[in-house]
């Protein structure tokens, strides 16, 4: 099977497949959880210096294996955390053999004052700008107290959020001495409505909530992908990831490793061992000895890969569909509004390549695999 460890700042992590901060691992339990569900390193729920005051309900799934949450950080007091949690995840991760981080927010003063209490228990300690400006100086300046009180790697987690230059925040974190990065948090606010009940699904002033799960993963690969090209430091992708194939994408978007809470969520704590199966299957499978033998894989060349759409019909060849896996059940024809798929027979359809526009859909909407993908034609 291909070699799924890896190493980021240093620490050595049995697979790239981790937790990402929340529920999943609120408390030293849950920690042990993870670990027995196979997670490649270790990683408690983000704590302020005051337990968090969550709206309740606070969580809601989504069509489409996604979530809605208005969860803050640790309903935990940090006392609580110092005095039981964290020693028991501590000796969880002692006796797995796995690296711990320890989740803090949010502000300079705040983590100034947290970061020399946890970091006798900690491998690294991961910072949240959830709730910081979009500027750079609250965030190295996070960094700084991280950094100064922790002694120990700092992974900065970035959000989503609008209007903030990610770029920036990446670049500043590399000057500050931030040893990686995670991207993303949940992405919002958000709404959803109980038709029901003619209310807001979730608790609060307001009702408002930040997505997370599938829905995310486009967002969260578009940053990995943008960050990966711009610093030298690792990326943890988190957003979306339910499984091996996802995994593989993240990697192939430039992230080094991956973060998983809301898989874990709704499948449980298991969830971790059963990605990184399907990864190291997915590996062999394509002939890689490594996980890292993919990682980047579908970065830019240097020029880009920018093509009008003229240039685009001229480049790519049009899709044909394999006679001997089509079943005809004509989810790509319905979709195609260039009239470009056709019947061809009993339960088989084809691609008239004239008329194809290169959109890519009907590739990527085949429930049996039975499209070929559009091709660069030689020129």
């Amino acid at each position: 099977m291909a070699d799924l460890a890896i190493e980021i700042a240093g620490l050595s992590f049995r697979n790239p497949v981790l937790p990402a901060a929340g529920p999943n691992c609120r408390d030293a339990a849950r920690v042990a959880e993870c670990a027995a569900g196979g997670a490649g390193g270790l990683l408690t729920k983000t704590i302020s210096v005051r337990a968090a005051e969550v709206p309740t309900p606070n969580m809601a799934e989504l069509a489409g294996r996604s979530l809605i949450n208005a969860e803050l950080w640790s309903e935990l007091s940090p006392e609580e955390w110092l005095r039981d949690h964290y020693p028991r995840a501590r000796a969880t991760a002692d006796a797995a053999g796995l690296p711990l981080g320890v989740s803090l927010g949010y502000t300079a003063e705040e983590i100034r004052y947290l970061a020399p209490r946890v970091a006798p228990f900690a491998d690294y300690l991961e910072l949240s700008t959830h709730y910081l400006e979009g500027e750079t100086g609250p965030v190295q300046d996070a960094i700084a107290a991280a950094r100064e009180g922790g002694q120990r790697p700092v992974f900065l987690k970035l959000s989503p959020l609008a209007g903030r230059d990610l770029v920036a925040l990446a670049r500043a974190a590399e000057e500050a001495g931030a040893a990686a990065l995670v991207a993303v948090n949940s992405f919002g606010p958000a709404l959803a409505i109980d038709i029901e009940r003619g209310r807001p699904r979730l608790g609060g002033p307001h009702g408002y909530g930040w997505i997370s799960g599938a829905a995310l993963k486009p967002i969260a690969l578009r940053v990995v992908y943008e960050l990966a090209q711009v610093t030298r430091l690792p990326v943890i992708g988190v957003g979306g990831v339910q499984n091996g194939r996802d995994a593989v994408e993240m990697l192939m978007a430039g992230a080094s490793a991956v973060g998983v809470s809301t898989a874990a969520i709704l499948q449980g704590n298991g969830i971790y061992g059963r990605i990184a199966a399907q990864l190291g299957r997915w590996l062999d499978e394509h002939g890689a000895a490594h996980v890292w033998a993919i990682r980047g894989r579908a970065l830019p060349p240097p020029g880009g890969r920018v093509r009008t759409t003229t240039a685009a019909l001229q480049a790519l060849s049009a899709p044909r569909v394999r006679a001997d896996a089509c079943t005809g059940c004509d989810l790509c024809r319905r979709s195609c509004f260039y009239d470009a798929i056709v019947p061809a027979g009993p339960r088989l359809v084809a691609v008239e390549e004239a008329a194809c526009y290169r959109c890519g859909l009907c590739y990527s909407r085949c429930p049996v695999a039975a499209i070929e993908p559009l091709e660069e034609v030689a020129p």
